[in-house]
């Protein structure tokens, strides 16, 4: 028995992550006068194999547990705290940052000759994608809880799988009143054709109690079971100031 004790679980995470292709691109072009370069950012990936995450035990007759939190005997006199922990499972196909970045002290190109800038992405996935949490507890539990608060807040629990997912973002940036002899172009492809699963199953967020005289506080407030999947997600942006 834990007696007059306080007990805190707090700011832990578990995390199964799966991926097929990853990439960040990024070109930065600057200049002390006038910028005359052009630049382009280019990015194809294809993925055809599954991918999958998968946090937890999928045997299906006696799986084991995954327990996050307090467990253990009586709890008497004293209190527990479980808060701000994650478990993820996450998983995707293909992921790409692409970013071209612009800085002039002076003009960017001549009025004679406008320079080129670009960002492209291309994606196509074509096996599958997913993620599952499965038996899982996240909590306090305990034989027997006499004048105890207990407290379980703040806690995650969430699969997340994805196909495609692109960021494509251009930058430039000049001295005012200083023009820019620039065009600009930003184009997103992406494909996918296979299925994309999310799954939390099985999973408990609470306090499991066996017996005695809870008299303090059971609170369970602020947890979130998430289960998310998407095939295809892009952001983008060309910003000029």
């Amino acid at each position: 028995a834990a007696d007059g004790v306080t007990q805190v679980v707090s700011g832990n995470q578990v995390t199964v992550l799966a991926s097929a292709n990853t990439a960040t691109n990024l070109l930065n072009l600057s200049a002390t006068s006038s910028l005359a370069a052009s630049g382009a950012v280019d990015s194809v990936q294809s993925s055809s194999a599954d991918t999958g995450a998968t946090l937890g035990d999928t045997t299906p007759v006696a799986p084991l547990e995954t327990k996050v939190g307090r467990v253990g005997g009586a709890l008497n006199y004293g209190s527990a705290t479980v808060s701000g922990n994650q478990l993820i499972a996450q998983s995707s196909g293909n992921t790409v940052s692409n970013a071209l970045n612009l800085a002039s002290a002076g003009t960017v190109g001549t009025s004679a000759s406008w320079q080129p800038y670009r960002v492209t992405s291309a994606q196509v996935a074509s096996g599958a994608v997913s993620s599952t949490v499965t038996y899982a507890t996240v909590g306090v539990e305990s034989t027997s809880v006499t004048a105890a608060p207990l407290t379980v807040s703040g806690n995650l629990v969430a699969a997340v799988a994805s196909a495609n997912t692109a960021s494509n973002v251009m930058t430039a940036s000049s001295l005012p009143g200083s023009p820019m002899y620039a065009t600009f172009s930003n184009t997103n492809r992406q494909t996918s054709s296979a299925a994309v699963t999310a799954t939390v199953s099985g999973v408990t967020i609470g306090n499991t109690v066996g017996g005695g005289t809870p008299s303090g506080a059971m609170t369970v407030s602020g947890n979130s079971m998430l289960a998310q999947a998407g095939g295809n997600s892009a952001v983008n942006r060309i910003v000029g100031r």
